[in-house]
């Protein structure tokens, strides 16, 4: 018999204060592994269309390339490499961009999700299944350039709504998890 157990979700004390109207986007940021199926060069693309400085998070077998990338392109990103505690490097203005092309689990939206950090993520089946607003998701790089475009001058719209960052992260909370992981392991 096979189980599918999701991970839990650790709530940080890590929050930034996007409650005010009319949040001006100041930074693109990426947190991830840098692969493949994880689409960096997406992200690239982007900071290059818009110019604007931007932050990559995480590492990966890509890592060399993007900065080779971003250097000959002149493009204002800085590549921070692996943080334990990524979330600590956002701040007010900035706009996380998931461009997956496939994920297992998406755990980096859904701490996002409990962290009310405005985010546009890829139209994806696993991302579909947290059920956000039709704002969040982009079917495609053009996509993301348009709502970037739409939403720069407000990002708290990208901020995932209580009720529904509720009915997202409750499933996840560690003692839940515990709860089956009891059970299969009885």
């Amino acid at each position: 018999e096979s189980y599918f157990i999701p991970n839990p979700i650790l709530f940080g004390e890590t929050s930034i204060q996007t409650s005010q109207l009319n949040v001006k986007l100041k930074r693109l940021i990426y947190i991830g592994r840098l692969s493949e199926e994880k689409q960096p060069g997406v992200f690239l693309d982007l900071v290059d269309y818009f110019q604007i400085e931007s932050l990559v998070i995480g590492d990966g077998g890509l890592r060399g390339a993007l900065e080779e990338n971003a250097l000959s392109r002149q493009l204002p990103v800085e590549f921070l490499g692996h943080q334990q505690e990524p979330w600590r490097n956002i701040e007010d203005g900035d706009l996380l961009i998931v461009p997956s092309a496939w994920e297992g689990d998406g755990v980096i939206v859904l701490e996002a999700v409990s962290r009310d950090i405005p985010m546009l993520i890829s139209d994806i089946p696993s991302f579909r299944n947290f059920g956000l607003g039709e704002s969040n998701y982009c079917k495609d790089p053009l996509k993301f350039r348009e709502s970037i475009a739409a939403f720069q001058n407000s990002l708290e719209l990208l901020i995932v709504s209580p009720a529904q960052s509720k009915i997202c992260l409750e499933p996840r909370y560690p003692s839940k998890i515990a709860a089956q992981w009891e059970v299969i392991l009885k």
